[in-house]
This record gives structure tokens, sequence and C-alpha cells, in this order.
């Protein structure tokens, strides 16, 4: 019942949050309108990986997340994720496979999926993330 509500949520949220085309840019809103997700990246720039939470309830949360460089290959124990490309281009690794996104694709992780996001050329990759708990909540375990 909870992957189906997640399922269900995300994909409301999807619908939602992002609005977009190969064409155009992505636009994320939260409850007080779009998002400026380019200046908010823009300040972080000298960070590898930072994130911003949009909203946390119950059974899923979204936030923003932007890479400058490759995580290291890790699992989530608690949750499921939900990406969406909003800007750059990034690779994600799920199992043995490579998966490379532009901006608009999306990708399904189930917990204890092994990943990693591998940013790719020189603008950061910006991800709009749902996830099935809160999103923060220490549950990555780092593999080898």
């Amino acid at each position: 019942m909870l992957l189906f509500l997640f399922r269900a949520l995300s994909s409301i949220a999807l619908l939602v949050l992002v609005s977009g085309c190969a064409n155009k840019q992505a636009v994320v809103y939260d409850e007080y309108g779009p998002v400026k997700y380019d200046e908010w990246a823009e300040s972080y720039q000298d960070k590898a990986f930072y994130g911003r939470n949009l909203v946390s309830v119950n059974q899923f949360s979204a936030s923003l997340f932007l890479a400058n460089e490759s995580e290291t290959k890790h699992l989530h124990k608690n949750h499921d994720l939900y990406l969406v490309l909003l800007k750059g281009k990034a690779t994600v690794h799920l199992y043995e496979n490579a998966f490379e996104l532009k901006p608009g694709d999306s990708i399904y992780i189930r917990r204890s999926a092994p990943h990693w996001i591998e940013q790719v050329g020189n603008e950061t990759a910006v991800f709009n993330i749902i996830t099935s708990l809160i999103p923060w909540d220490n549950d990555q375990i780092e593999l080898d």
C-alpha cells in the first residue's frame, strides 16, 4: 500500500512540481510559486553536493539536489527515490547499468538499490528528488 501511495504521489508531484521539455527549462513550484533553482545552484557551486528540502510530510518529501562531481556508490535502506534532472547533464549508475540523463529525464531508484550520480560536463546537475520518507534521515550506506 505504501509503495502504491508513493508511486501515485510521485506521479502527481512530478506533474505539479516539474513542467518543461527539452526545448525549455523545467520549472519547479512550491507553495509560494516558482523556485529559483538557478540562483540557488549558483550560490553553492563550491559544494560537491548540496540539498534543499522543498516539502516534507509523513509519507514523502521533495527536495532539490545539486551535484558538481560524482557521488560514491551507496544505497538507502529506508526510502525509495524518484529523480528528475532539471538542469545540466548526469549519469545515474543503478546496479550495473548507467543511464545518461538530460533535463526532463527521470529515474526511479528503489530502496537498497546500489547507485550513484555522476555529474557530466561543466554545468552543475540539478535534480528534483522525491523520496518515500524524509530525505536526509541518515540512511545512506556507502559501498565499495
